[in-house]
């Protein structure tokens, strides 16, 4: 994990919730300017791990660490948080990001859309911008800003936990509490610049 606060917070949630049939062998943390990862790659190797997941913001050394297991020849499973989705990641990446399985918005996926969300696609792709988590919780926020506005709503936690949930242009979100906000997500892989959902390889 990516030694910032929101590494921090998915690693933790990680060892909370891992399934009891399922054992964390190594926690390694990576400062986000490491540029060299061999080492700490190599390391996770050793242990022969069915997967290696990788968590944080989308720095240099989140990028890194999946080209070094690439390199040094991991065979196992790269699971990767919705960071990956940032389109500098696969980019950077060139032909190490296929195979990786990691999350991101149904608009950015390879799949059949609603005209809803086809309609977001299609005006991020005008705008120059990819249909994946950061512009889309940007757009989300202005909307749901001027919503408040227009209708004399406290900008305040209070005001969305008690709305419990926004129709957002990527599927509805929802407001648990203490300012948090959950967005839905799909399990995808990513693949020669597609993201297709993992539900279409389930036999």
């Amino acid at each position: 994990y990516i030694e910032d606060d929101f590494g921090l917070l998915e690693k933790t949630y990680l060892e909370k919730n891992i399934r009891k049939d399922q054992k964390i062998l190594t926690v390694l943390p990576l400062s986000p300017k490491s540029f060299d990862t061999r080492i700490e790659a190599t390391k996770l190797i050793k242990e022969n791990p069915d997967a290696i997941c990788i968590l944080g913001i989308a720095t240099v050394a989140y990028t890194n660490m999946i080209q070094s297991l690439k390199e040094l020849g991991y065979k196992g499973t790269i699971i990767a948080d919705y960071a990956f989705a940032n389109p500098h990641v696969a980019k950077n990446l060139q032909n190490n990001a296929n195979g990786v399985i990691t999350v991101t918005t149904i608009t950015d996926t390879n799949t059949k859309l609603s005209p809803d969300n086809q309609k977001v696609k299609d005006n991020l792709q005008k705008a120059g911008l990819r249909a994946y988590a950061l512009p889309i919780q940007i757009w989300d926020t202005l909307d749901l800003i001027q919503y408040s506005l227009e209708n004399n709503l406290e900008l305040s936690q209070e005001t969305y936990t008690k709305m419990g949930q926004w129709n957002g242009i990527s599927g509805k979100v929802q407001f648990p509490g203490n300012g948090h906000s959950l967005y839905p997500f799909v399990l995808v892989k990513y693949q020669n610049g597609e993201f297709i959902p993992l539900e279409s390889e389930i036999k």
